[in-house]
């Protein structure tokens, strides 16, 4: 038997079980609010919005048990696919079944296979269509088709807002401004991002009071400070943090399982903002990012979980910096395994790319340690299909210079040669420059000078042009190099003109330092 008990109430919050065959599958906290809104699809609220029975799952609509992991009320991650079928089973209805087989399926199957089916499937009930939207958005944005996928969220906001008087949407259309918000700032459109998160703060107002207002407008500002972030207004970004840590320590008790997802949430933001403001803050960004752990921790138990794993692999990262490099392969090993268990598709290459730019770390240079994971990491993303992806690019370009420094000189200027051809045509210019100025090395390596000089040529065109209003110290590298090397091929004028570009320069950012 398949079903979910309340437990206690703590505020406007019921503590449920979901339980099979007696045994404890999940636990989770449901506010009044959100019953509410799975009740809008379901006649019977009274059944809904018990707290002193068993209620069996089945008998809760498709449409509730879809609004229930669409706006991550229960993470279904933590229930087993076997129980989350039978759920399907026995309340299976109509056409909404097939869209409720794929939210189950997107946990464990081929994700570009549920896009197909998703987008082939029609219906003529405007519901149904909203809720195939709203799936494709989740499936786009697991894929990480970020372009198509803001597309489609912007999509499901205009179906939304024109339906915005029906209070049962004002949910799932916050939600969308939220999500809205992180893409569009992927995206470089941070004033738009800024403004969809004023339009989901207005709409809070119309669905949550008190306790609920702040939990949910605290949601709103994770989200802005995180713009903040991208736009390295850090101090501001640390402010935004802080308060929303203590609203929600004000209303932990009311909100336990939510308020500590957030906080969580909170602390690992704050490490990484922290963690951009350079090595003077790098101990504090180790503090909260240990404290984000902890709490996901106590918060998941023993399963593997890929917010765990992230946790651990930002700790790598700072460890990295810290020069902490035995602590920082401990934590990126804890979180591989967890990748490789869960089968991530999106983290793992992550992780391995991560793990070998530890290993090819000066201070450490075990460079066939880090060409095994430089290798895994190109051999991953070919295997999920990501051959024409920004990440495959600097895969390659990772592994060419890891191959160089190891004597390999025509495999790593093959790999390079491929990254620079893929940045080319995604119009990549910072990756086409790094691309460049390695091929020159290799050439260098190869006693090509001809070549070597050719390539790095063709940085420095693409240097000047980026850097015509902030030039960069490496900018300047690249001058002094193709001195040397136009010295070393006897040119000396040419040469000279390099030295003289390159002493001008100097000078320019000295200014700029002082």
């Amino acid at each position: 038997m398949i079903s979910i008990q309340s437990l206690k109430q703590i505020g406007n919050t019921s503590f449920y079980e979901i339980k099979l065959q007696d045994k404890v599958q999940l636990k989770v906290y449901i506010t009044q609010q959100e019953i509410s809104c799975i009740a809008t699809y379901y006649q019977d609220i009274d059944l809904l919005q018990s707290t002193n029975e068993d209620i069996n799952l089945a008998k809760i609509p498709i449409q509730g048990q879809i609004f229930l992991i669409l706006n991550n009320i229960i993470d279904w991650r933590r229930v087993e696919t076997s129980v989350i079928q039978e759920i399907i089973e026995q309340g299976a209805q109509d056409e909404l079944q097939f869209l409720n087989r794929c939210m189950v399926k997107k946990l464990t199957d081929d994700v570009d296979e549920l896009i197909e089916q998703t987008i082939n499937f029609k219906s003529e009930n405007k519901f149904i269509n909203l809720q195939k939207d709203i799936l494709l958005f989740y499936l786009y944005n697991q894929s990480q088709q970020y372009e198509i996928c803001l597309k489609t969220v912007l999509s499901i906001i205009s179906q939304l807002e024109q339906n915005e008087k029906e209070n049962k949407f004002l949910f799932y259309l916050f939600n969308c401004y939220v999500n809205s918000s992180t893409l569009l700032s992927l995206h470089g459109r941070r004033e738009e991002a800024i403004e969809n998160l004023k339009k989901a703060n207005s709409l809070l107002i119309n669905i949550f009071q008190g306790e609920e207002l702040v939990l949910y407008k605290s949601v709103v500002k994770i989200n802005l400070a995180n713009i903040k972030q991208d736009l390295f207004e850090f101090t501001e970004a640390q402010d935004i943090l802080n308060q929303c840590l203590r609203d929600i320590v004000q209303i932990q008790d009311k909100f336990p399982y939510k308020s500590q997802r957030l906080m969580a949430q909170i602390h690992n933001n704050l490490s990484t903002c922290y963690q951009q403001e350079g090595d003077e803050k790098l101990d504090k960004s180790l503090e909260h990012s240990l404290i984000s752990l902890q709490m996901n921790e106590a918060y998941f138990g023993n399963q593997y979980n890929s917010e765990i794993a992230k946790n651990l692999m930002n700790i790598s990262s700072i460890y990295k910096d810290l020069e902490m490099f035995d602590q920082a392969i401990s934590y990126s090993l804890k979180a591989e395994e967890i990748f490789q268990k869960l089968n991530d598709k999106e983290n793992l290459p992550i992780c391995l790319g991560m793990i070998a730019s530890i290993y090819s770390d000066e201070n450490i240079a075990d460079h066939q340690k880090a060409l095994e994971y430089s290798q895994k990491c190109v051999d991953y993303l070919e295997k999920y299909g990501k051959k024409n992806t920004i990440e495959f690019a600097i895969a390659l370009h990772s592994l060419s210079r890891i191959l160089h420094l190891l004597g390999q000189f025509e495999e790593g200027l093959k790999k390079c040669s491929q990254s620079l051809l893929l940045f080319q045509e995604m119009n990549e210019e910072q990756g086409q420059i790094q691309s460049f100025e390695l091929i020159s090395k290799i050439h260098k390596s190869l006693n090509n000078l001809d070549l070597a000089i050719d390539n790095l040529y063709d940085a420095i065109q693409l240097r000047q042009k980026l850097d015509k209003d902030n030039p960069t110290e490496e900018l300047l590298l690249d001058y002094q190099d193709i001195a040397l090397m136009w010295e070393e091929k006897g040119d000396t004028q040419e040469s000279n003109y390099y030295v003289s570009k390159a002493k001008k320069l100097e000078k320019q950012l000295k200014i700029q330092d002082n």
